[in-house]
């Protein structure tokens, strides 16, 4: 079987979270199964921690890939959260947040109850 985790699978995996039903676990766990996590996962991941709104370890990418969960992108090919630059873009209605991709891209997102909506990639040039 194929999974594709969204965030908050993903941190109940990480943490062992009691909430993870045991159905959920087994096929996570189930060395038969490729696991996926996307990058935007750890991208919210680290945001959040960076706010203060979640306690996430400091090696999130070391415990993904000691779980043996497969990224749908590379996370280390120089757009790591680590190395992503992300700041406040504040509009008049709401506030956006901005992650670089690169020097042409952003991930634009906005923050409601602690959780991303209106998900987009920008060109900016």
């Amino acid at each position: 079987m194929i999974l594709l985790l969204d965030t908050r699978t993903l941190i109940w995996a990480l943490e062992d979270n009691p909430t993870l039903s045991a159905a959920a676990r087994e096929a996570i766990v189930d060395g038969n199964n490729i696991v996926f996590v996307s990058a935007v996962s750890v991208w919210e991941i680290s945001i959040k921690k960076a706010l203060g709104k979640l306690d996430a370890p400091d090696t999130l990418l070391e415990e993904i890939e000691r779980h043996r969960f497969t990224p749908l992108e590379d996370f280390r090919a120089g757009h790591s959260p680590q190395r992503m630059r992300h700041g406040k873009v504040t509009l008049t209605l709401f506030i956006l947040w901005s992650i670089r991709i690169n020097e042409q891209w952003r991930i634009c997102f906005r923050f409601a109850d602690g959780d991303a909506f209106d998900v987009e990639i920008v060109d900016y040039h």
